[in-house]
């Protein structure tokens, strides 16, 4: 049974989860944790995710969830600041 997909209005990607934490700790430090979770709803968004710059942050989990139910995780290249997402498809949904 194919799982249901959400109306996207058009959109190019609808943004399912969106939640930011900040802990903070007693020497005055904090960390800022972003959970994503985001549908791909057309072709024109494809290029933009398939290669995702960290520009400094750390991922926890980076993968693709596909429309049949597998998954397939981000691809990390040594001495690169970047994930690759492979093999994108309008209608999977990605999780960072």
């Amino acid at each position: 049974m194919d799982s249901p997909r959400r109306h996207t209005h058009g959109l190019s990607a609808v943004a399912l989860i969106d939640d930011v934490e900040r802990f903070y700790f007693e020497d005055e430090s904090s960390l800022v944790i972003r959970h994503l979770i985001i549908e791909l709803a057309s072709k024109e968004v494809l290029d933009r995710f398939g290669e995702l710059p960290l520009g400094g942050a750390r991922a926890i989990r980076a993968r693709v969830h596909k429309s049949d139910g597998s998954y397939a995780e981000a691809e990390r290249h040594a001495g690169v600041d970047d994930l690759s997402l492979p093999d994108l498809a309008v209608g999977d949904v990605v999780e960072l």
